[in-house]
């Protein structure tokens, strides 16, 4: 998810073209990286746990 962020920052800055498919794609992959959470965390049967920090 990095990469592609920063394939999309580097062609918008320097190409001066951004990439179409990088902003569907990392949104695929965060989606992706949520529901894998929550599947592990099923499996293991305990629930999520989001710590805030002040």
């Amino acid at each position: 998810m990095v990469v592609c962020v920063v394939w999309q920052l580097s062609s918008r800055s320097v190409l001066n073209q951004p990439s179409t498919f990088t902003a569907a794609l990392s949104l695929f992959l965060m989606i992706s990286v949520g529901l894998f959470g929550d599947a592990s965390t099923f499996v293991s049967q305990s629930h999520r746990h989001i710590d805030y920090f002040f």
